[in-house]
């Protein structure tokens, strides 16, 4: 007697999809809304010295995304929306090339795409960060989806996730915050054939001039008051690009992957209990 094929779930697909545009609108049904834990990739198209392209944020937050999916093991509910490659870049928008939003536009992009998620059953969402103009206007949005839809937002910065301390002297963990030995590294791992190498170099933050005369306004190779990109360095790039690594690069990018993992795993456990109403 040949037994009866086992019938094919719809909910099967979404046992091993990582990406929210691979499921069909029925496959939500699947889900545990209780644990799945959605995540928003958001990023910069901006200016990155004369070494580095346009999408450098872009492609560190990809690189260290595609990464933490490869780590994720299948019991971890994680589904990855599409990236938001354009972010908030004023500061840099006096450069050729640079593509930015106002403020209010990111705010309304990436509050309408959670909406989406909330809409979908899923209350659990990471912001994952790699532009480092953009973290207050994302705790902004966080704050405002706990308030009006009973969401737990996180708020991840690419950066945060690393510890380039292990590779690069305090000088350029403190100063190079741009285009520096750090994204230098990681570009150098993640797309080598865009790194100019011919035109990698030290580009000194102009604030460490001041330091001596204004402490407080100039400390740590950056103006403490709101710059334009050029103000710290003509060149638009902060920190000794020379100190980068292929090696460090992909340090770097492990060290984020299994941090970001570790982080939706800890959400995806987290009881949605803890918000309380009123």
């Amino acid at each position: 007697m040949v037994a009866a094929a086992r019938p094919r779930l719809c909910y099967e697909a979404t046992m091993t999809a990582r990406y929210w545009k691979d499921l069909t609108t029925e496959d939500f049904s699947g889900l545990d809304a209780a644990r799945t834990v959605a995540l928003l990739p958001v990023a910069a198209i901006e200016q990155h010295g004369p070494h580095l392209p346009l999408g450098t944020d872009a492609a560190i937050n990809t690189g260290v995304l595609a990464r933490a999916v490869e780590l994720a093991p299948m019991e971890l509910p994680l589904l990855v929306l599409p990236l938001l490659s354009v972010g908030l870049s004023p500061e840099h928008r006096d450069f050729p090339g640079t593509l930015t939003l106002s403020a209010s536009t990111l705010l309304s992009v990436v509050t309408e795409t959670a909406e989406g998620v909330a809409r979908a059953g899923l209350r659990k969402l990471i912001l994952f960060n790699s532009h480092g103009g953009q973290p207050q206007a994302l705790e902004m949005v966080a704050q405002d989806l706990r308030a009006r839809h009973a969401m737990v937002v996180i708020v991840a910065n690419s950066w945060k996730l690393m510890r380039p301390g292990e590779f690069f002297p305090p000088a350029e963990r403190e100063a190079g915050i741009h285009a520096g030995a750090i994204e230098t590294s990681l570009l150098l791992h993640l797309q080598p054939g865009l790194v100019r190498r011919d035109k990698v170099g030290n580009f000194t933050a102009a604030p460490r001039g001041y330091e001596r005369d204004h402490p407080e306004l100039a400390a740590g190779g950056r103006f403490h008051f709101a710059w334009q990109a050029q103000d710290l360095n003509p060149a638009g790039a902060v920190g000794d690009a020379r100190l980068a690594s292929a090696e460090a690069g992909q340090a770097m990018v492990e060290q984020a992957a299994h941090g970001l993992v570790g982080l939706a795993a800890d959400l995806a456990r987290l009881p949605l209990d803890i918000l309380k109403q009123r």
